[in-house]
């Protein structure tokens, strides 16, 4: 390949490397270590989804139910039996789907990286 190909290429996957790690907002110094830092905003993107979940699931509860559920204790009782609790997570796939199809992602994710 020629140098001013070679070039080309360089300079394209800087850009796109450049427009990731502003998309996430990854922090650091230079670019190589706003790369590494994305992996870190994954993780924090996933933790913020099951906490969102999670508050969304029981506020849908608690109107449904009329029972307030702010005041439980957090536990999960069979956290001694993985099987148990992967099944009883598991009947809840339908519900789950109806509740993710209601919350907007993208408001979410910019909620997350740039702050309400």
């Amino acid at each position: 390949m020629q140098v001013a190909a070679l070039e080309n290429l360089l300079d394209t996957l800087q850009l796109a490397a450049f427009d990731a790690v502003r998309e996430v907002n990854s922090r650091g110094l230079s670019l190589n270590d706003r790369l590494w830092d994305v992996l870190a905003r994954v993780r924090e993107v996933v933790t913020h989804g099951i906490h969102q979940g999670a508050n969304v699931a029981l506020a849908a509860v608690q109107l449904c139910s009329r029972h307030e559920l702010r005041h439980l204790v957090p536990d999960f009782p069979i956290a001694d039996r993985p099987k148990d609790q992967e099944e009883l997570v598991g009947d809840f796939t339908a519900t789950d789907e109806a509740i993710a199809g209601a919350i907007r992602v993208e408001d979410v994710i910019y909620n997350l990286f740039r702050g309400p």
